[in-house]
């Protein structure tokens, strides 16, 4: 079995017990980076990162047919912590029920490099072919580059910045 085939990378996709520093090989064999989707708990991120891997992605990998499985977002910020910790060019990325503008600043909030977006794509482009894409992502890159000025941010990277806090609650007197 060879170890860029798809039987390989299914039978790898199973359980944590499964990888290894094999993984690297297939890195390697393309000249690409790896990223694990469907990492789900700081555990399998750590593993994931020590098998040689480049960077995780936080996902429930089709979990939303699954509805009581756990919200990746849940888990986003303690695999970030966790990961940058050990390797800071580690990366992590993100998707799963991300609608708006809104939705990718949250996810950057909590830790992601990288946010895909996928159900809104997918009926703008059914809807309106490209043009429904392109006007799509682009109202999301525009109401996302205004909320993120009203946060006080000139990139999303800045909610990394350990000095500025991730999430800015407000707290009201029920007096």
């Amino acid at each position: 079995m060879y170890p860029w085939s798809v039987a390989y990378l299914a039978r790898l996709a199973h359980t944590r017990q499964t990888i290894s520093p094999a993984h690297p090989k297939i890195t390697h064999r393309r000249g690409l980076p790896l990223v694990v989707k469907g990492v789900m708990s700081v555990e399998d991120a750590a593993a994931v990162q020590k098998s040689g891997a480049d960077g995780v992605y936080v996902s429930n990998h089709g979990g939303r047919f699954v509805f009581n499985s756990a919200s990746p977002i849940d888990v986003l910020r303690e695999i970030h912590q966790k990961v940058k910790k050990s390797d800071p060019r580690f990366g992590v990325w993100f998707d799963s029920g991300v609608r708006s503008a809104t939705d990718v600043l949250i996810a950057y909030s909590q830790g992601a490099e990288f946010v895909g977006i996928g159900r809104p794509v997918i009926y703008a482009c059914v809807d309106n072919g490209r043009g429904g894409v392109r006007q799509v992502l682009q109202s999301i890159l525009y109401t996302l580059r205004d909320q993120a000025r009203l946060c006080g941010l000139t990139s999303l990277p800045q909610l990394h910045d350990k000095k500025r806090p991730a999430t800015v609650r407000f707290e009201t007197s029920t007096r």
